[in-house]
């Protein structure tokens, strides 16, 4: 049973702790209530491990002309920073400023404006730049949504001493429960998209292409705000492919020469348009792209496709789509699976990167032999290239431990703020592997962490890289990399940990093809090491490295 996450509240109102909204922080968070307003109390309570909820009504925190006092928001902001410091888990910060007022009070007295909030983001916003676990949440957006009157209520705070009303209360919780959702959801990195009566309107083999519904006035205008909305996922590194049941050069001819448009083929990664079932295109598609099922969006708006892929592919995020299609824009813009807390520049390359990915995949698809692969592979002429983590790869290094599932032999997970602490360590060696071929630069696509046990044994904290470039024995560049950076620290043995998920538990063979042999705890204990392990445990010397793919990189 997985251990509960320490989970500190605070707010300056009175919160409803018994109301089963908190059930669903409950499920994973062990909650813990301050005392109203005790924020003093906050900084000393908070441990590495701890998750904060920090739920501020600025109305109640104003001076009598009905501005912020500057105080209040300098002490608040100030200990926001140290508690960021503090955790390596989300600290979310909600807050709502709304106060009830009359068109008359209003009209002419200037202390009846809405409170200003800007300089307190603001300075939020500051520590948010240096504090990454830092999460935002301004309530009256989504208490707007259903009406400021119905979230909060005179009633409950006179029998209850709560002015949030029980709507309030769960929409509260509900933002906040997305927050800690997406951090820990698998990374969506794929667009499944069906084409009659989803990228367009009507059914182009019995309408035609000139009678398709898209970009004209009416419905049309739905298709392409859509189609647009689709487009802003793809430049923020979303892959789009196509899953349609038609004729393939009907479709491409709308792709290519219809001028409504928004999506054209170009920025579509895979077209599967044939007539066999989507959740098997969805199956060729993961392997072409290398990439696990539980990256994938389905959106179709045939009910019983949905229903297919729900049976057939459970892994696959498939959305149930609004029946109003004027919903689907802000449907497709808002869901869970398709929202990010931030884009990295490689997030930016990564249409063109799953390209070459593909492209790689269909030319090894024939090769038969060892031998074979092994020349083929010396013939793209790979070029990895060994990076130190500095501040401006953190981001893009944390990315990697975050969402990486495969080939990720730990699986263990650091924020921004775990990585900056573990560099500054001088029993730790992180680097980043950059890779270059003849199909292109794919980036950033590996990272190993070496962590000092004693004078003679290094191990593995980290060893991971990216499902785009797997195939090319990669792997044996970069432990080949991790011995001669363990020689160079005088270390004699490697010790290396293996623990096995669901997503990972094929690349074992990795360490026994890279010349790790099992060892188990009395090992350990022999050489007076005192990590405790219930994981399957490996060794290697550090000059013994003998191993046929090494000619792919000419070791």
């Amino acid at each position: 049973m997985n251990k509960k996450i320490e989970n500190l509240i605070v707010s300056n109102l009175f919160l409803n702790r018994q109301s089963h909204s908190w059930n669903k922080l409950k499920n994973k968070h062990n909650l813990t209530f301050l005392e109203m307003g005790e924020f003093h109390a906050l900084a000393s309570k908070v441990k590495s491990t701890s998750t904060i909820n920090i739920i501020l009504f600025l109305q109640e925190m104003t001076n009598n002309k009905g501005s912020l006092k500057i105080n209040n928001i300098k002490n608040l902001s100030k200990l926001i920073e140290v508690v960021c410091s503090k955790t390596e888990k989300e600290v979310v910060v909600s807050f709502s400023s709304w106060k009830s007022v009359s068109s008359i009070n209003y009209a002419q007295d200037k202390s009846q404006e809405i409170i200003n909030v800007s300089s307190f983001i603001k300075l939020l916003r500051k520590i948010q730049k240096k504090s990454k676990n830092l999460y935002l949440l301004n309530l009256d957006t989504f208490f707007a949504e259903k009406g400021f009157e119905k979230c909060f209520s005179n009633r409950d705070y006179y029998l209850f001493s709560s002015k949030v009303s029980s709507l309030g209360l769960e929409i509260l919780i509900n933002k906040i429960n997305e927050i800690y959702l997406k951090s820990i959801l698998p990374q969506s990195k794929v667009l499944v998209l069906d084409c009659d009566n989803t990228l367009w309107g009507g059914v182009l083999g019995e309408d035609g292409f000139n009678n398709i519904k898209i970009g004209q006035d009416g419905i049309g205008k739905v298709y392409k705000a859509f189609q647009n909305e689709i487009l802003n996922l793809s430049k923020k590194g979303m892959l789009l492919t196509v899953s349609s049941k038609n004729n393939y050069e009907d479709v491409v001819e709308v792709f290519e020469k219809h001028k409504m448009m928004t999506i054209k083929k170009k920025d579509i990664i895979s077209f599967k348009v044939n007539w066999q079932e989507k959740y098997k295109n969805i199956i060729e598609i993961s392997k072409e792209l290398n990439l696990g099922l539980t990256s994938f969006i389905f959106w179709d708006d045939n009910k019983l496709e949905r229903e297919k892929m729900k049976k057939f592919l459970p892994e696959v995020n498939t959305i149930d789509v609004h029946d109003d299609i004027s919903n689907w824009p802000e449907q497709l813009k808002n869901n869970i699976h398709t929202s990010k807390f931030n884009t990295t520049k490689e997030d930016l390359k990564k249409n063109k990167q799953y390209k070459m990915a593909g492209k790689f995949v269909q030319n090894k698809k024939d090769i038969r032999s060892e031998d074979e692969e092994i020349n083929f592979l010396k013939s793209i002429k790979l070029n990895p290239k060994i990076l130190k983590i500095e501040n401006s790869l953190i981001s893009r290094a944390s990315q990697m431990s975050q969402k990486t599932n495969q080939f990720n032999f730990r699986t263990i997970r650091y924020s921004e703020t775990n990585l900056k602490r573990i560099i500054k360590d001088k029993n730790f060696e992180c680097r980043l592997v950059n890779l270059k071929d003849l199909y292109g630069d794919h980036g950033i696509i590996a990272m190993f962490i070496l962590r000092k046990l004693n004078k003679d044994y290094c191990f593995i904290d980290t060893m991971l890289m990216s499902c785009r470039v797997l195939g090319r024995f990669l792997d044996v560049w970069i432990f080949n990399e991790c011995r001669k950076l363990a020689k160079k620290k005088n270390y004699k043995f490697i010790i290396s940990e293996f623990i096995k998920t669901e997503k990972n538990k094929t690349f074992e063979k990795s360490l026994e093809l890279n010349g790790f042999k099992q060892i188990d705890q009395k090992y350990l204990e022999k050489i007076k090491v005192s990590y405790k392990s219930k994981n399957k445990l490996f060794a290697t010397e550090v000059n013994k490295y003998q191993i046929k793919q090494n000619k792919i990189f000419d070791i």
